[in-house]
């Protein structure tokens, strides 16, 4: 009985501020659909394009024969085993990397700039002394934009390898992905700590307070 007070109380204090700041709600609301909709746009523009790539990647693969009697001959006659046109397996894995590439610096960059809003506009809801709108704009914008480039620049390296790389050592890049993605919540968590604490502290007792 105790706990549905707790939980009763807290969402009465939280439609109370959501009514205090309909403003700022209303800003945030659009401000999500905004992002949601470049998303899409980002989406529309680019993932077409990968699609297409990787279907005719298939289509190419699923016209060769990879049985036993064929490899065999292939090797014997000094023959690439991937078929007359390997090239344009690489040619369009490239295609795919370089694409998704463009796709990940733009969603990134509308992350970077949503999540740097989207605080600034929620700090000043519930403490009534903050440092401001546009102050703590720029501080969430160096938060993000050192946590979100250091994964960026992660994700961007980590898709620098060759299609005969992907292909031969699929294992071994796959395992790159497991200590970059731990490292990835790491740095996650550390700007998720700090985006709140932007609207109480200066920059640099935030950081401090982050990594206590």
């Amino acid at each position: 009985m105790q706990s549905g007070n707790i939980l009763f109380n807290s969402l009465k204090k939280s439609f109370s501020l959501a009514w205090r700041n309909k403003s700022r709600v209303l800003l945030l609301f659009a401000l999500q659909v905004m992002f949601f909709l470049a998303l899409f746009y980002l989406s529309y523009l680019h993932l077409p394009k990968i699609i297409e790539s990787a279907k005719a990647m298939s289509d190419y693969m699923s016209g060769q024969k990879f049985d036993d009697i064929t490899l065999a001959n292939n090797i014997l006659q000094q023959k690439n085993i991937l078929g007359d046109n390997p090239g344009m397996l690489e040619q369009n894995f490239n295609s795919i990397i370089g694409i998704f590439r463009i796709f990940l610096f733009y969603f990134f960059a509308a992350l970077l700039v949503f999540l740097s809003l989207a605080w600034a506009l929620t700090a000043g809801m519930a403490e009534k002394k903050y440092f401001g709108f546009k102050k703590i704009f720029l501080k969430n914008f160096i938060v993000l934009f050192f946590c979100l480039g250091l994964i960026f620049v992660f994700f961007y390296l980590i898709l620098g390898i060759s299609f005969s790389e992907a292909a031969l050592e699929g294992t071994k890049v796959l395992a790159k992905y497991i200590p970059f993605s731990l490292f990835s919540l790491f740095i996650l968590y550390f700007a998720f700590i700090s985006l709140p604490l932007n609207g109480k502290y200066p920059l640099n007792e935030t950081i401090l307070k982050s990594l206590k």
